[in-house]
């Protein structure tokens, strides 16, 4: 794909890639009224959208690809938003509740059977030129309520999820309530990220993930 080319033809593109979008039967949204979703120069192939609720708005930055995803949006006030250049392939993104966000920054890619959920009023924020690998699990919550029993009020109460700029993250990770990793980092497969690790240019991994190695880049490409 010539980027330039079609930045330089930007009007032709969003025309040519909104009727491509139209053609494709398997693209589904329900619920719209209410809501808005708002997109640039995007590619969605085999992408369902859902919404339950109002004053909802998804918006979607310019060359971004959407392959075989899933958007819930069950609850009033959310927010998903997309910067430019992201790929997603096999993603869900959900949110429940009100006044919810998803953010992610620009030139991001997500693999397949990744899960990204916001519940009771928190955010996932995640920065730019992130590579995440397959089966990652990103919560803002636990989805049921543990009890203190002598007062009876709830103890787990959601929290916010904040990735850095330029993570890589590997499969099978998850991300826990109230965490955070730095910029410059990378998560090792299978951990599970339990607290916040705002330390830049460190390998992270293990249960409960722990730093364990310092002053380190990646790039994607192997050589």
């Amino acid at each position: 794909m010539n980027l330039e080319f079609y930045k330089k033809h930007k009007k032709i593109t969003r025309l040519l890639l909104d009727f491509t979008n139209l053609l494709n039967l398997k693209n589904k949204i329900k619920n719209k009224k209410g809501n808005r979703i708002k997109k640039g120069c995007v590619l969605f192939r085999g992408v369902k959208i859902y919404f339950r609720g109002k004053g909802n708005l998804i918006e979607i930055g310019d060359f971004c690809r959407l392959s075989n995803c899933k958007i819930y949006v069950y609850g009033n006030n959310n927010t998903i938003k997309l910067g430019e250049r992201n790929y997603l392939n096999k993603v869900d993104l959900y949110v429940e509740d009100d006044n919810n966000s998803i953010i992610l920054g620009n030139h991001n890619s997500i693999e397949m059977d990744t899960h990204l959920d916001a519940i009771e009023g928190t955010s996932i924020i995640i920065g730019d030129d992130c590579m995440f690998s397959r089966d990652i699990n990103i919560r803002t919550g636990d989805g049921h309520s543990i009890l203190d029993l002598k007062t009876f009020k709830r103890i787990n109460t959601s929290k916010n999820v904040n990735i850095g700029n330029h993570v890589w993250i590997g499969m099978r990770t998850i991300f826990l309530k109230g965490t955070s990793i730095g910029d410059n980092c990378v998560v090792g497969a299978s951990a599970i990220v339990t607290k916040r690790i705002e330390k830049s240019n460190v390998v992270v991994a293990g249960n409960p993930a722990t730093i364990i190695k310092e002053n380190i880049d990646w790039k994607r490409e192997r050589n």
